[in-house]
């Protein structure tokens, strides 16, 4: 459960970090992806369920956000772990099942957590000396946002996939599939 736990937050801190270092190089400032929340939407609907651990690796990997956006230390940990709430609770209803499912869950969650960012700052901007027209301005952005997530997303729930496969491999557990059903079950 540890390592589980573990590969998914390095491998959310190397999506953060391939995304820095790219962002420059491919002249990129709007269309970066949230490669976290596409993680935290594989984590949420693996139904792998375990509510306070997912709860960790949430705040965990918003914490690396903050810190490699340069956003006030607290921000995206917190926005974090109410969308994986949220997460959790809609994966409690829902099943992801094929690849235009996984975009829309990716989808509504990036905008949601987007829209949650928004919100928590806009209440938070006085203290922190920024304008609200920044944010304002933000705000038309999102759709941008959103678009770079939805293309970058496959490519990061796969490799999610097979590093989680690869895990339960080493450790000799039975896979448990995104859509639910254990593997050896026909």
């Amino acid at each position: 459960m540890f390592f589980r736990l573990l590969t998914y937050v390095f491998w959310g801190w190397l999506c953060m970090a391939m995304v820095a270092g790219l962002a420059p190089i491919l002249h990129l400032s709007v269309l970066l992806p949230a490669t976290t929340v596409v993680l935290l939407v594989h984590l949420a609907f693996s139904r792998w369920r375990h509510l306070h651990w997912g709860l960790g690796v949430a705040i965990c990997l918003g914490y690396l956000e903050d810190l490699h956006q340069g956003a006030p230390i607290g921000v995206l940990s917190t926005v974090y772990a109410f969308g994986w709430l949220a997460l959790y609770r809609a994966a409690g209803r829902f099943t992801v099942v094929g690849p235009g499912s996984t975009l829309l869950a990716v989808g509504i969650a990036c905008l949601g957590f987007d829209l949650a960012t928004w919100a928590l700052l806009s209440v938070l901007a006085d203290r922190l000396g920024f304008g609200h027209a920044a944010l304002n301005a933000a705000l038309g952005d999102i759709g941008w946002h959103l678009l770079g997530t939805l293309l970058f997303a496959p490519a990061v729930w796969w490799v999610a996939d097979k590093l989680i496969h690869a895990l339960d491999e080493l450790l000799l557990e039975e896979p448990v599939t995104v859509d639910g059903g254990r593997s050896g079950q026909s």
